[in-house]
């Protein structure tokens, strides 16, 4: 059976993992500082709204899924970038909730077939130093060239 697993990355819910079989989004799942809430920060999570988002169901799909942002004080994101109003989510997409908030994985169990994975973004890369050549060095290194043939 098809499952949602929501797990937290950052914040004081870190590491914890949620799960949510297709049933239990017959209403949408509900985040913010609210206990009543679905997946609910404690009041640590100052940028965290009381009702912040919630996730629904696209028309009874089992892989089609859309994050609303529920006009919190600082915004959700997704990968990101800031949710307007709502935002399709995909396996393996990141949602932070609010700028600077916590940070969540979106994922699909079973990975749908035609998930890829995300690219990984190289942080440690430096490119070589370059440097400029004089008019004259590009002249001799020319001249050097004729010369040799």
């Amino acid at each position: 059976m098809q499952s949602v697993v929501l797990r937290v990355l950052t914040g004081a819910r870190a590491n914890q993992e949620l799960t949510f079989t297709l049933a239990e989004f017959s209403t949408p799942v509900t985040i913010g500082r609210d206990p009543a809430s679905r997946l609910a920060f404690d009041e640590a999570e100052d940028s965290v709204s009381r009702h912040h988002a919630n996730i629904e169901r696209v028309g009874g799909s089992d892989t089609e899924f859309k994050l609303n942002d529920l006009k919190s004080a600082n915004g959700v994101f997704v990968n990101g970038v800031k949710v307007v109003d709502s935002a399709k989510l995909q396996h393996g997409d990141i949602v932070q909730v609010g700028r600077g908030g916590p940070e969540l994985s979106f994922k699909l169990d079973p990975a749908p077939a035609n998930a890829m994975k995300a690219t990984r973004v190289v942080a440690d890369y430096v490119p070589k130093a370059t440097r400029e050549a004089s008019t004259a060095e590009l002249a001799g290194a020319s001249a050097a060239a004729t010369a040799a043939e």
